[in-house]
């Protein structure tokens, strides 16, 4: 049995679950969630950067970066693959470059903004940040229809997690944002209905 470490409230955690929901591996794979308060002591056990997610192999070697992951998790399966690897593959590729992209950016603003103490906090940080977050919404706006309308990979699910992240810890922006971007917002919105989605909605332990 396989073992995936990591939290409800990490976007790149919850990439790797709804890979494994789509990819209907959950036989295979044990969710083990880090409790927040442990996470410090716990995760250096299982990476040499103390992050998640974390993949343990039946071996117990143990795998990070959610990208590799879910590319080895790919090749367990005998659906349709996610990685493709004909004429698609760069796009997919550049597509989960885009929303691991956004991901990254928005986690450096939140972070800045729940992190410091106010008097230390840094708003040109934050405001920077999200202006890459909105260049790339612009960008994602551009490829609905030839992206992600009807497709499922691994590209596509680091964009909807990117999206659900800024929901979760964003919300003003990502309300602010939703008139910019009709179309993608509005494949976001059907895109979350999916099961995969709704059972790793993001949320914060106790």
């Amino acid at each position: 049995m396989l073992k995936l470490y990591g939290s409800n409230g990490s976007p790149f955690t919850r990439k790797v679950r709804v890979f494994i929901g789509e990819a209907k591996l959950w036989d295979r794979v044990e969710y083990v969630l880090v409790p927040p308060g442990e996470f410090r002591t716990i995760m250096p056990n299982h990476s040499p950067l103390g992050k998640v997610p974390v993949l343990e192999l039946e071996d117990g070697s143990k795998m990070i970066d959610s990208p590799a992951i879910c590319e080895y998790l790919d090749s367990l399966h005998t659906g349709p693959k996610m990685f493709p690897t004909g004429p698609d593959r760069w796009q997919v590729r550049q597509l989960l470059a885009l929303g691991d992209g956004i991901t990254d950016c928005a986690i450096m603003a939140t972070g800045e903004a729940r992190m410091r103490p106010e008097q230390f906090r840094e708003q040109s940080v934050i405001d920077f940040q999200l202006l890459k977050v909105s260049r790339g919404l612009d960008a994602l706006e551009a490829k609905v229809a030839s992206e992600l309308d009807g497709k499922m990979n691994v590209g596509v699910i680091a964009v909807a997690c990117a999206m659900g992240y800024l929901e979760f810890r964003a919300p003003d922006f990502f309300a602010a944002q939703r008139a910019a971007h009709p179309k993608l917002y509005g494949w976001f919105d059907l895109f979350s209905q999916r099961p995969s989605m709704v059972e790793t909605a993001p949320h914060d332990e106790a």
